[in-house]
């Protein structure tokens, strides 16, 4: 049913706010949009000390099962300290443990894929592509 309202409105039917780092107020009204929408949140671009507060404010009003994790690297040489940093991130917004908060994103991410989301994944880069 959503994938036909987000065609009458002329959207997709997945989207994601790629690093979301705006207004915890927006969140809802973006929700409220007639499509699957997902928000997503990097240890690169929202991990910064300065905004963790605001970070953990997003993190909390995202519902549980629209939150993506992201890794927002153009190398992968450090994409596994920066998933973990904000798989822990979650965790503390979310109150859940390390293991619960990796198996509902993956899940997240598997439902943000299969409904036409992620078409733009490069999976072909390798850790020689850094340069």
């Amino acid at each position: 049913m959503m994938e036909a309202g987000a065609a009458a409105a002329g959207l997709p039917p997945a989207i994601a706010l790629h690093s979301y780092g705006s207004s915890p107020d927006w969140i809802p009204r973006y929700l409220a949009l007639p499509t699957e929408l997902y928000v997503g949140f990097s240890y690169a671009i929202n991990g910064r000390e300065n905004q963790r507060e605001k970070l953990l404010e997003n993190i909390a009003v995202v519902p549980d099962d629209r939150l993506l994790l992201e890794s927002d690297l153009e190398c992968p040489l450090d994409i596994e300290e920066h998933l973990r940093a904000m798989c822990a991130i979650f965790a503390e917004a979310k109150g859940w443990s390390l293991e619960e908060t990796a198996e509902r994103t993956w899940a997240n991410a598997e439902r943000f894929v299969a409904a036409g989301g992620g078409g733009g994944v490069d999976a072909g880069r390798s850790a020689t592509d850094c340069g």
